[in-house]
């Protein structure tokens, strides 16, 4: 991003967006934080205070959002993935045009970028999903605005290093425990048996998005 870009960033409260949040502020953009509460969790509004309190402590302007996860799914007949997820950056979208920020920015790891790669190999993806995520691209298709996802080479073990060694504090979402979510199932016994057995198969994913994504 340009110096001096103004930067929504999406903060949900939890290790990688808050590790994502203190890195940026010594960098030369303008920056305002959003949060989207699902409403999922009887306390998700905990996550929602900690990330107004986080950005109010680093004198960043801060919105929070709340969504109807539970009314989209029924509505459109999606998975919970996909409401929350089209709802996520529906609220992303309106408070970067309110602010006109250039780019959204989000804190999506390069563990996630497996996981994602994983999924598309699971549905049977072309070269374009085996590609994985792009770090920069339109939010939407006519959008003017970026999605920048600067984590994408950063493995979640480094921001864990970075959070111990700057004292940064976050919030654990219970429901990344939750298995009945097909990328939680991926993360917490799919990729573990799969590196026991292949050791290293994580980084050979990633090294064979980069090669599709070269192609393009």
């Amino acid at each position: 991003m340009v110096p001096g870009s103004r930067l929504l960033v999406a903060v949900s409260g939890g290790a990688d967006s808050v590790a994502l949040l203190h890195a940026l502020r010594s960098q030369p953009y303008r920056l305002f934080v959003g949060h989207v509460d699902h409403q999922l969790r009887k306390n998700s509004h905990r996550d929602a205070r900690f990330v107004q309190a986080l950005a109010d402590q680093w004198d960043i302007p801060c919105r929070i959002v709340k969504v109807d996860v539970k009314a989209r799914k029924k509505q459109h007949d999606e998975t919970w993935e996909e409401a929350a997820r089209y709802l996520r950056y529906n609220a992303l979208q309106h408070l970067a045009q309110r602010w006109k920020c250039q780019a959204v920015v989000t804190a999506h790891t390069a563990d996630d970028q497996i996981e994602t790669i994983l999924m598309n190999v699971f549905r049977g993806a072309g070269p374009a999903g085996l590609s994985g995520m792009p770090e920069n691209r339109p939010l939407h298709a006519r959008s003017a605005i970026r999605l920048w996802r600067p984590l994408l080479q950063t493995r979640r073990t480094e921001l864990r290093n970075y959070l111990s060694q700057h004292k940064l504090k976050w919030k654990e979402d219970a429901s990344n425990k939750n298995q009945h979510f097909t990328r939680n199932y991926l993360r917490l016994s799919v990729l573990p048996l799969l590196e026991r057995r292949f050791p290293g198969i994580g980084a050979r994913l990633l090294k064979m998005a980069k090669i599709f994504r070269e192609m393009k």
